[in-house]
């Protein structure tokens, strides 16, 4: 490996909606530095991303670990080497660690209170102090990458692709619910009937009523009657004691109903 290359260590996000923004970035440097390689780093999702990236020389996947111990991994795998420049989106700190003839790190703009958020595009082009010259969005793609494209999708229509991913897991939309159901089995058991009843739209749809009839039910049991834990051990007294529970929300709705 040549070092008197120049170099470029580019390290982005850990999701692919905000590695993806920050994509004009790395396209600026690809442009106005063409004797430069470069090195980008990124969460594993979106890593591949850029790995067609012009005079890619690595492209190294950031796996966390508990402590942020990933940032010393990822200082194993780049120190030893001079950088022409780096480029720090995550704002780690990592690039005052390494040697580097200039650095640019992320830093979360501080507004008054009640002001819009800055893009997130726009936070890139502050991080080189190129707020009023906003790289546009760029990934690269080789020529084999979109001929596979092409035969998938085809040209002469448009798309609108949705991933239905998330860094936060609450905010996944589970596959599963956008699939089509698979053929269901032959000579089932109960749990396989029911296991693929559920992957249905019409068993979708019937489980989605559970949060509107048996889950407030469980919600005034424990929040309006209070009851949060058993206090009796053993399975006969436990269903003695839920029994009891349960006869007192039925006497409850009961008096309810007969109210009204």
């Amino acid at each position: 490996m040549d070092d008197s290359r120049a170099r470029v260590l580019f390290i982005t996000g850990g999701s692919i909606g905000d590695a993806a923004l920050t994509s004009g970035l790395l396209s600026r440097f690809v442009e106005t530095e063409p004797e430069a390689y470069f090195t980008v780093a990124a969460g594993p999702a979106a890593a591949t991303l850029f790995a067609e990236t012009p005079r890619l020389e690595r492209l190294i996947a950031i796996r966390k670990r508990r402590s942020a111990l990933h940032w010393f991994d990822l200082w194993r795998q780049v120190r030893g080497r001079r950088w022409k420049t780096i480029v720090d989106m995550r704002g780690s700190g990592l690039a005052y660690l390494l040697r580097a003839e200039r650095r640019f790190v992320f830093r979360p703009l501080r507004q008054p209170a009640g002001s819009p958020p800055l893009h997130k595009a726009l936070e890139a082009a502050r991080t080189i102090g190129r707020l009023d010259d906003p790289p546009a969005l760029r990934l690269y793609t080789s020529a084999a990458t979109e001929a596979r494209a092409d035969a998938l999708l085809g040209r002469d229509r448009p798309i609108l692709a949705i991933a239905p991913t998330a860094t936060w897991p609450p905010k996944t939309w589970p596959p599963e619910r956008f699939a089509k159901a698979a053929p269901a089995p032959q000579n089932p058991t109960p749990l396989q009937a029911m296991r693929h009843r559920l992957q249905t739209p019409a068993g979708r749809r019937l489980y989605a009523l559970r949060k509107q009839i048996p889950e407030p039910v469980f919600g005034i049991i424990k929040s309006v009657m209070g009851f949060r834990q058993f206090l009796l051990r053993g399975l006969d007294r436990v269903q003695g004691e839920w029994g009891l529970v349960t006869m007192a929300w039925n006497m409850r709705r009961m008096y309810a109903l007969t109210a009204a």
